[in-house]
């Protein structure tokens, strides 16, 4: 039986290959150059063998299907497609689920009425005009991403704090692919992101946080997360496109209670998404549904964000959006957001049309949190989690019921802004500029690049 396919992050292909080749049992490895992948051919009945080796390689992210924490990926399922076709022409057999659609990169989006043009479109759809009209920026507001990097080049330089690279490296700006600007830039884009002109926060300083989503990586995330909070006056808004898409069963992870940790402080707004594992979790908007939110994207002090398509229409992309109810603390999702179109990826931009995953919807309510608190100044984070469900618009297909896929409906940017008092301004301290220096200083930075077992 030959099934294993590894994908993997943060290294050279040539490298992981070599490492894939070298593993008992291992006869043969085809890499993928355009979504650093391998489908590795593995000796008769040494499959469960195998993919524990290939788990504890350094760089792996995956070992198909048992996907473990790792960044939910903007075209995951053109990945699904691209690792389907390979198997097709190579003869291995990959359990794909059976309803699985065949994605075309260049096809129009399946629904007919949203246009693929811009993620500018998303963020008109939730109000955010309105909110940079009352004068909400996000100015004086950190807004931190723990992803792959961000590149420097696209925002201004003037915004870039010097963050932290918890992969392993020294250098947060030096990204491992795209996904981390992508999601950086809908949140937090200015006029210099391809794809977006301004994201909702387009005047935040920024904080990337680079991580290869292994245990120690993830835990010096959470723990420089809190101190940051604890070093700096104003609101530290935090955005998470990653995740596990495991079903069950990590809720006593030490990340997770990291992570808890973290979104105690009193000025730290951390928001998830909800995750892209529907499919592997089985079920849809009705009937019996498998829980597949499950993490420290779970938990009560989470902002959980499900992933919808124009108008909240779930039929136009939340085929994959993670059901709740939740299974480390308060039901889930809280909220949604639309994601579709061009954004921007890598240092240019991608029309990613309707696969824009919870990772692109997520980031939406990260920028929608940071511009408003950069009017209102500082607010208990339930508070903001509360006034975010209140003010979400409902979905009509369910009759203004909290439901497991949308949550309270799709995020209302000018909404949610309107219900906070006047504003209050205050400046980030000079000494905030200068903490990734200090957190390096630490010795925070020198953590394990392995991923989880």
């Amino acid at each position: 039986m030959r099934k294993l396919i590894v994908v993997y992050q943060g290294v050279s292909q040539s490298a992981v290959l070599n490492n894939i080749l070298s593993v008992s049992g291992v006869n043969d490895a085809l890499t993928v150059d355009v979504i650093d992948a391998a489908i590795v051919d593995t000796a008769p009945g040494q499959e469960q063998q195998v993919k524990s080796q290939l788990q504890s390689l350094s760089g792996v992210a995956t070992v198909y299907e048992e996907i473990q924490a790792v960044p939910l990926i903007a075209d995951e399922s053109e990945l699904q497609s691209t690792l389907s076709g390979l198997a097709d022409e190579r003869g291995y057999e990959i359990p794909l689920p059976d309803d699985t659609p065949d994605f075309d990169t260049k096809a129009e989006s399946p629904d007919p009425n949203a246009e693929l043009s811009s993620i500018n479109d998303s963020l008109a759809e939730i109000g955010v005009p309105d909110m940079h009209d009352s004068g909400a920026t996000g100015s004086g507001v950190i807004v931190a991403n723990v992803d792959t990097g961000v590149y420097r080049s696209q925002f201004r330089s003037d915004r870039l704090l010097d963050g932290l690279d918890a992969s392993g490296g020294d250098d947060p700006y030096n990204p491992v692919g795209g996904h981390g600007t992508y999601t950086m830039g809908i949140a937090a884009g200015d006029e210099q992101t391809a794809g977006i002109n301004r994201g909702p926060a387009y005047e935040a300083d920024i904080f990337p946080i680079k991580v290869s989503f292994g245990s120690g990586g993830l835990i010096a995330a959470a723990d420089a997360l809190q101190t940051l909070a604890q070093e700096t006056s104003g609101p530290v808004v935090v955005n998470h496109s990653w995740g596990y898409t495991n079903c069950t069963g990590v809720c006593d992870r030490p990340e997770t209670e990291a992570f808890v940790n973290a979104m105690q402080e009193p000025n730290a707004y951390h928001i998830w998404s909800a995750g892209n594992g529907a499919r592997k979790c089985g079920g849809r908007c009705s009937g019996e549904n498998q829980n597949g939110i499950n993490g420290p994207n779970s938990t009560d002090e989470a902002i959980t964000v499900a992933a919808t398509g124009r108008g909240g229409d779930p039929d136009a992309l939340q085929g994959y959006s993670s059901r709740g109810p939740g299974s480390c603390g308060s039901e889930k999702p809280d909220l949604s957001a639309p994601i579709y179109g061009v954004v921007p990826y890598g240092d240019g931009s991608k029309n990613i049309g309707n696969r824009g995953g919870t990772s692109g919807a997520a980031p939406q309510v990260t920028g929608v949190v940071a511009a408003t608190l950069s009017a209102s100044g500082t607010v208990e984070s339930p508070t903001v989690q509360q006034r975010l469900n209140q003010t979400a618009t409902e979905n009509p297909l369910y009759d203004g019921e909290r439901n497991i896929c949308t949550g309270h409906g799709n995020v209302a940017g000018s909404s949610f802004f309107s219900e906070f008092a006047t504003p209050s301004p205050f400046t980030i301290p000079d000494d905030a500029v200068a903490y990734g220096s200090v957190i390096a200083s630490l010795g925070i930075t020198s953590v394990e690049s392995g991923l989880y077992e």
